[in-house]
């Protein structure tokens, strides 16, 4: 779908975003370090609603011997999983952060689910897009939304802060291996996390006793690489105006 810049700022304006809905350390933080924690995003019974709503999910998943099951646990799409997940992918706190990033022209590309076990989660750092030049906007943006509190103990997202600007040339490309400039971010369950998807990042292996589950929804700028998801006529009934941002 291609809209035009008033377009889109009506789109967002329509579902909540305006230009006070971020304070302004948050906008910095976003301008400076690549990321942001916005608290509370998501109250209790939302964060409720969402891990009853996965543990369906996963259990049908479990039932369908063409799936795998590894040490962490996937679900592909949460977007047309019905009302339950909504409240994460469309939080006007959250676009407006992902705006902060993109400009208003966005529209959600992938929405899903992962939720190490204890023993896993850990990831080599990496950005999820290529490198751009220094006038070129930012492509992508992501949004993880913990179902549990994160800790640096149960394998919480870790990242670099400013390699947004800059790509990291002193990466590992082996799974847990710290960066001298790496900051673990905790969160609290309801919290959100967004990201600029040029950032570099990564999960931490789960060192606890439980698995880390949490939303990982992403976002791409209009035009851009990559396509929007594959959206049910039913899910875009049920949105409303929430739904052009699929599309």
């Amino acid at each position: 779908m291609s809209v035009s810049q008033h377009e889109a700022e009506e789109i967002l304006a329509e579902l909540g975003v305006r230009p006070g809905t971020l304070a302004g350390d948050e906008r910095a933080a976003l301008d400076r370090d690549g990321y942001v924690v916005l608290n509370g995003v998501l109250d209790e019974a939302s964060v409720a609603a969402m891990r009853t709503a996965v543990a369906e999910l996963l259990e049908t998943a479990r039932r369908d011997l063409t799936k795998k099951h590894g040490g962490t646990l996937h679900l592909d799409d949460i977007l047309n999983a019905g009302p339950a997940f909504d409240p994460a992918w469309s939080s006007p706190r959250v676009l407006a952060a992902v705006a902060r990033v993109l400009g208003a022209d966005f529209h959600v590309s992938a929405g899903g689910f992962r939720g190490p076990r204890p023993g896993y989660g850990a990831q080599a750092l990496h950005a999820d897009d290529v490198p751009i030049g220094a006038n070129d906007p930012y492509r992508v943006a992501t949004a993880i939304v913990p179902l549990v509190d994160f800790t640096e103990r149960n394998g919480a997202t870790r990242v670099v802060p400013g390699s947004h600007r800059e790509p990291l040339l002193d990466a590992s490309t082996e799974a847990g291996v710290p960066h001298p400039r790496e900051r673990v971010v905790a969160a609290r369950a309801g919290d959100a996390i967004v990201f600029n998807g040029h950032l570099w990042h990564s999960g931490t292996r789960n060192e606890s006793d439980e698995r880390r589950d949490a939303l990982q929804i992403v976002y791409r700028r209009r035009g851009g690489r990559g396509s929007g998801p594959a959206v049910a006529n039913a899910t875009l009934d049920r949105l409303g105006t929430a739904g052009l941002l699929l599309i």
